[in-house]
């Protein structure tokens, strides 16, 4: 058992490899939405207030995507330096030295996708009824991750 364990290890490199593959995919599709933007807003005028409203929007879901593909990036480091190299340099702000700091990270991405996605709403929706369900709906799950976040922060501190 402990071989077939010791051998698994590898299997971290496929975890890895296929989180860093889907961050690229992203970026790369993220930039690609980004100049076809750019060029829908130059055909339908830049004084158009309904394709300045569509810009936003679309714009709003490239950030969305642009984090999404972020957290790919960080499970693929986060993964490497946890289960691969513990001595591996950080990349980027984000330290993770446990997995709770990993989960942690994808919690705080997922708060801010969810801020985004609902912003994404109010511009196409308006005010009304559908977006203060829809809103009151995303304001739990994001106090939840919120307040796992504090909770985690708080142990932090705490002496030990």
């Amino acid at each position: 058992m402990e071989r077939l364990l010791r051998s698994s290890g590898s299997l971290a490199y496929v975890t890895v490899l296929i989180a860093l593959i889907s961050a690229v995919v992203l970026y790369t599709y993220a930039i690609l939405l980004i100049g076809h933007i750019l060029f829908s807003a130059i055909k339908l005028g830049l004084y158009n207030w309904e394709a300045a409203r569509e810009s936003a929007v679309a714009l709003l879901k490239v950030w969305d995507l642009l984090l999404i593909a972020a957290s790919f990036q960080i499970m693929s480091t986060g993964t490497y330096k946890l289960f691969l190299n513990p001595d591996a340099r950080q990349i980027g702000p984000v330290s993770i030295t446990s997995f709770d700091d990993l989960k942690y990270v994808l919690v705080s991405l997922v708060i801010v996708v969810l801020i985004i996605i609902f912003l994404e709403h109010a511009i196409k929706l308006g005010p009304g009824r559908e977006l203060l369900e829809f809103g009151a709906a995303i304001s739990l799950v994001i106090v939840a991750g919120g307040w796992m976040i504090r909770k985690k922060d708080s142990n932090a501190r705490a002496p030990s």
